[in-house]
C-alpha cells in the first residue's frame, strides 16, 4: 500500500503534483545551499582545530559548522515512555515522520572574556500515513526557518585554566521567526511560536593519555507563555584514533518541567523542536581532520528515552572548522 496523508478535514482537496515537486526542490535547495556554505566558509577560512563547546575563542577566532541531515521516525514514545504507534487510529496502519535539513553554527571570539554563537536550522517535514480507508495521496510538507539562536560565552574560574580545565558560563536567546509554509492545514509544525531565554554553566577539560577531551554542561531554558520551561544537559567525550580519524560519542537531554504532552501535528503525533516533551538522545560520531585542521564529520543520533516525543534516528554529515577568518 502506498504512502497517504492522514488528513484533519477529509474533503479537503489536495494536489500530489504540487507536494511532490514542492518536496524534491526544496530538498535540492537545501542540499545546494549547505554545500555552497561549506565551501564558501572552506576557502575563507584558515582552519587550525575544530571543536566546540565549552572552549571559548581567542580575539578574531572563528569556529564553524555547516550540516546535512535527515530524521526518520515511525513510532514515538507516549506519557509514560513508553513505544507506542506514531498515530492511535483505527483507520491508519501506519505512518512516518521525516525532516531533511541543514544547519549552520557560527561562533567568533569577540575579546578574551567573549564569545559570540548563532545558530539556525534550515528544513522540510514531511508527515505520511498508510490510511486503512483513504485513497493514496501525497505526504503534507512544512519547510522554512523557523527560529534562530543568539548567546555568548563568558569564563569562569580562570585559574582552572593552567591545569587544563575551562569553565564558561552561556546565556542565549531564542527568536521565533515563523518563517515557515506548509502544503496543507495537516502539515507538521515546524519550530516553536514561543521566544525562550536558557542560561547553561560548561566545563571542558583535555584527556592527555587518550588525545582527547570531555564536556558537560547543565542549564535552564525558560520559555515564552504558556509553554513549560525545560531543564538541559548534555555530555560529550571526544579521542583520537589511529592516522586522521577522530571519534566523539555525545548525550543531550532536555526535560519538561511541567508533564509533558508533546508538542503536536494535527494528525496527532509528536513534532521534533516543538517544545513541551522530554527527549535524551546519544550520538557516537566518527570524523576525519582534514589538512590544516578543518574536519569532516558523520553523526548517527537516536532518541533512547522520554516523553511524548518521536522515537527517531538521524543521520548527519558536517563540514567543521576553526581558525582566523578574513572575509573577501
Amino acid at each position: 500500500m502506498r504512502a497517504a496523508t492522514l488528513r484533519a478535514h477529509p474533503g479537503a482537496p489536495r494536489s500530489h503534483e504540487l507536494a511532490e515537486s514542492l518536496r524534491r526542490s526544496l530538498d535540492l535547495a537545501l542540499l545546494s545551499s549547505l554545500a555552497f556554505i561549506a565551501l564558501s566558509v572552506s576557502e575563507a577560512a584558515a582552519p587550525r582545530a575544530a571543536r566546540a563547546g565549552a572552549w571559548l575563542r581567542a580575539p578574531g577566532e572563528t569556529y564553524a559548522k555547516a550540516a546535512l541531515y535527515v530524521t526518520r521516525g515511525s513510532d514515538q514514545l507516549g506519557a509514560n515512555g513508553d513505544i507506542e504507534p506514531l498515530f492511535a487510529s483505527p483507520t491508519i496502519e501506519s505512518g512516518s515522520y521525516r525532516e531533511i535539513g541543514g544547519s549552520f553554527y557560527l561562533e567568533h571570539g569577540v575579546s578574551r572574556g567573549l564569545t559570540l554563537f548563532t545558530d539556525a536550522v534550515l528544513k522540510t517535514a514531511e508527515l505520511e500515513t498508510n490510511d486503512r480507508m483513504a485513497a493514496s495521496d501525497a505526504g503534507d510538507v512544512s519547510f522554512g526557518l523557523p527560529a534562530i539562536r543568539v548567546g555568548g560565552r563568558i569564563p569562569l574560574a580562570r585559574g582552572l585554566a593552567r591545569h587544563g580545565v575551562v569553565t564558561a558560563l552561556e546565556p542565549s536567546v531564542t527568536f521565533p521567526l515563523r518563517a515557515v509554509g506548509r502544503s496543507s492545514s495537516a502539515s507538521p509544525e515546524i519550530g516553536s511560536p514561543s521566544a525562550a531565554f536558557a542560561l547553561s554553566a560548561s566545563v571542558g577539560a583535555s584527556i592527555p593519555f587518550l588525545r582527547g577531551y570531555a564536556q558537560a554542561s547543565v542549564g535552564y531554558r525558560v520559555r515564552e507563555g504558556n509553554a513549560p520551561n525545560e531543564r538541559l544537559a548534555d555530555f560529550e567525550l571526544g579521542w583520537a584514533l589511529p592516522g586522521p580519524f577522530l571519534a566523539r560519542v555525545r548525550y543531550d537531554g532536555v526535560s519538561a518541567v511541567e508533564n509533558p504532552s508533546g508538542g503536536r501535528s494535527v494528525a496527532g503525533m509528536p513534532v521534533p523542536d516543538t517544545g513541551n516533551q522530554d527527549v535524551c538522545r546519544v550520538a557516537p560520531t566518527i570524523a576525519v581532520g582534514r589538512g590544516g585542521g578543518g574536519e569532516l564529520s558523520l553523526t548517527w543520533r537516536r532518541v533512547v528515552a522520554g516523553r511524548s516525543t518521536l522515537r527517531s534516528g538521524e543521520w548527519e554529515f558536517a563540514y567543521s572548522f576553526l581558525g582566523a577568518f578574513s572575509p573577501r
